[in-house]
């Protein structure tokens, strides 16, 4: 119906639009919400697959661990993750089951350039500065704080990777949305961001290296880009040699790394876990138990639910994760799962990506992807 294509493009271009606190319902939020009406319009909308039953339970076993810790006089602020939880399922299958077509696909990726502009824009008139001092005040755009901006400059590099991978999009497209996260990301001084980023740079490069090609970027287009490239850098180059390094803020983010506490991954709640009883490890501590012990929730998409709900719950969810991973490297190779995953794993051990939409519409598409027949090598 072209009511929900419209929305599902509305929804989309909204993600970097937060209008309220976070925590809250955005406008993109209730937007999702609407396209899951589609879910219930349509007559045959087919059984769960595995890997939906997986997730299902994992929040199913939320909600019974939340419900526990209610009954026991814990607040009733613990009932909230396992809402969250609850929502990004209603998110994440209503979306996977509207990108049946390659039109609808398509329809992603323009709403996704046009929330690439609304980031770019927003950050200029908001502003921004390079050249500050460690500590102080990061771009952010239209979201509530730097991370979230980093954060999707890593789900918009690995979805445009997939778009590339299956021809939604040409080579010019992804450029522009490889750039733009990249610029980003910068912008946001977030150092898991610009780590998770530059590792798909990375990975690029040692393709190359081996390969001496990379398939998605070949003949006349690799070669122009590179001439492009060369041709900014000579264009430029007094302005290069006159930049002092030493004054930029990425260049004081990553030289006092591991003078902020942050880094630590101790900080990040990682110890919370190991301290946990045998019981607490296998059934989970609950969101408000480690709040209570930690001051916050545990700052890690993957150890985030591993001590909230233990081996039990978390492992459900680490499961569902791995088998979209397998999933995608059974259809489109090892490499290309890289490609696609690995800014996400590298983010997700220092922050909790969770409780942001950007994550479950990267785990609508991946799923898309472990489920397409159509094989498509990227490498």
């Amino acid at each position: 119906m072209l009511i929900f294509n419209i929305v599902f493009v509305l929804a989309v271009s909204f993600l970097p639009v937060y209008m309220w606190s976070s925590g809250g319902m955005q406008i993109s939020h209730y937007l999702f919400i609407i396209l899951s009406f589609s879910f219930f319009v349509k007559k045959k909308h087919g059984i769960f697959d595995y890997k939906e039953k997986i997730l299902l339970a994992f929040i199913l076993y939320c909600w019974v661990r939340e419900l526990f810790g209610y009954c026991m006089g814990v607040g009733i602020n613990t009932l909230l993750p396992a809402l969250y939880y609850t929502f990004s399922f209603l998110l994440f299958v209503s979306v996977r089951r509207y990108m049946n077509n390659e039109d609808k696909m398509r329809l992603l990726y323009f709403g996704l350039m046009i929330s690439l502009v609304i980031s770019m824009i927003s950050i200029y008139l908001f502003g921004l500065n390079i050249n500050e001092e460690v500590n102080a005040v990061r771009s952010v755009g239209t979201y509530n704080n730097p991370n979230q901006l980093g954060y999707y400059s890593v789900i918009l590099i690995s979805i445009a990777s997939y778009g590339l991978i299956r021809k939604i999009i040409n080579l010019s497209v992804y450029l522009v949305f490889f750039f733009g996260a990249i610029i980003l990301c910068i912008m946001s001084l977030s150092k898991a961001a610009i780590i998770s980023v530059m590792s798909l740079v990375i990975v690029y490069v040692i393709i190359f290296l081996k390969e001496r090609k990379l398939n998605i970027i070949s003949g006349n287009k690799y070669i122009y880009a590179i001439l492009m490239l060369g041709f900014i850098m000579i264009y430029n180059i007094n302005n290069i040699k006159s930049i002092n390094y030493e004054d930029l803020a990425i260049y004081k983010r990553f030289y006092y790394m591991f003078d902020e506490k942050d880094t630590d991954m101790k900080e990040r709640g990682y110890g919370v876990f190991s301290q946990a009883s045998a019981e607490e490890m296998l059934f989970g501590i609950s969101s408000e138990g480690v709040i209570s012990r930690h001051g916050a929730e545990v700052h890690s998409t993957f150890m985030s639910p591993i001590t909230s709900y233990g081996i039990i719950g978390g492992g459900m969810f680490c499961a569902f994760f791995v088998t979209l991973i397998i999933g995608v490297a059974d259809r489109y190779g090892i490499k290309n799962a890289i490609i696609l995953f690995l800014p996400v794993i590298l983010y997700g051990i220092s922050h909790n990506g969770t409780r942001f939409s950007a994550f479950w519409l990267f785990l609508s598409v991946m799923f898309v992807s472990a489920n397409n027949k159509k094989i498509i090598n990227m490498t």
